[in-house]
């Protein structure tokens, strides 16, 4: 990184409906995380901090596999 880039405005992302990563993910919600992203777009955030649960992907590999492609899925202003 060089004096010249802007500095990164970033946060670390967890639904407030979970309290650990793993109900964040096992109570996955992906409207709710556009809607979340969204507010942090319009704050100037242009990095988050996403947790990944082992526990929920050793439940439920494929679908904790289905929800991070998802997200890399997102529009470009929730990313």
């Amino acid at each position: 990184m060089s004096p010249d880039d802007p500095p990164v405005r970033g946060a670390v992302y967890l639904p407030a409906r979970a309290y650990n990563a793993y109900q964040h993910w096992r109570d996955d919600d992906p409207e709710a995380t556009v809607r979340d992203l969204g507010f942090a777009a319009t704050l100037g955030l242009d990095a988050m901090r996403v947790f990944l649960s082992y526990e929920c992907w050793q439940e439920r590999p494929a679908a904790h596999g289905d929800a991070l492609d998802e997200r890399r899925e997102l529009p470009a202003w929730a990313r």
